[in-house]
């Protein structure tokens, strides 16, 4: 009795000294979009930089987990979005950092969101890097991009 006793003291004693919790470590809910502390409104270019593919290449971009755009490849849409902080990304619920692109919008003001799918970096990988990319880009980039695209209304 006294060997087991000795027993789960130190088992005891190993698990505090390495932080072992026996509750188990509640995960954060799905995060909950900011309340908007700006009023007004602004212009979002949304661009699908997607090329040739053998298979459908539309992109969805989500927005706090809900549909935003879905846009064929080649294209691009312009849309009216409230002034505040968005957070774009191109799959449903996100992986941390990966595939995010973070807006803080101000009223009256002109956005470029580019999003693209590289096939080839796919094929790659993982030595071509990532194939998906979401990013805020300049308007100078906006413009080179667009002469190649179709506009969507």
């Amino acid at each position: 009795m006294k060997r087991i006793s000795t027993s789960l003291l130190v088992i005891a004693l190993v698990s505090n000294l390495f932080g072992y919790q026996s509750q188990p470590t509640k995960l954060p809910s799905s995060p909950v979009p900011p309340k908007e502390t700006t009023t007004g409104t602004c212009q979002l270019v949304v661009l699908n930089g997607t090329g040739k593919m053998l298979s459908n290449s539309d992109m969805t971009v989500y927005e706090h987990d809900k549909e935003f755009v879905t846009l064929p490849r080649m294209t691009y849409r312009k849309l009216t979005i409230p002034a505040g902080k968005h957070e774009f990304r191109y799959f449903k619920g996100g992986w941390g950092s990966r595939g995010l692109a973070v807006l803080d919008a101000k009223p009256g003001e002109k956005y470029f969101l580019y999003v693209e799918y590289n096939p080839g970096k796919s094929w790659a990988s993982p030595f071509g890097g990532r194939p998906e990319r979401i990013q805020i880009i300049t308007e100078a980039d906006a413009t080179t991009h667009m002469k190649t695209m179709q506009p969507i209304e």
